[in-house]
């Protein structure tokens, strides 16, 4: 996936599908993004942040 996380609101909702289609240990997700979108405050260090606190999934930062 690319440029889904610029929309703040939108982030838990994105976890939460992502969640609905993979399993922690049956799936992968690459996603491509700015780490801060300017204006609308979103972007891969808040998506990781909550990824992250939920603590199922692993996070791979590369």
């Amino acid at each position: 996936m690319a440029e889904t996380v610029y929309s703040i609101s939108a982030l838990p909702h994105l976890y939460e599908l992502i969640k609905k289609c993979i399993t922690p240990s049956h799936g992968v997700v690459y996603m491509a993004a700015k780490k801060h979108y300017f204006g609308v405050g979103g972007g891969t260090r808040r998506f990781l942040s909550i990824v992250e606190k939920d603590g199922i999934l692993e996070v791979l930062k590369m």
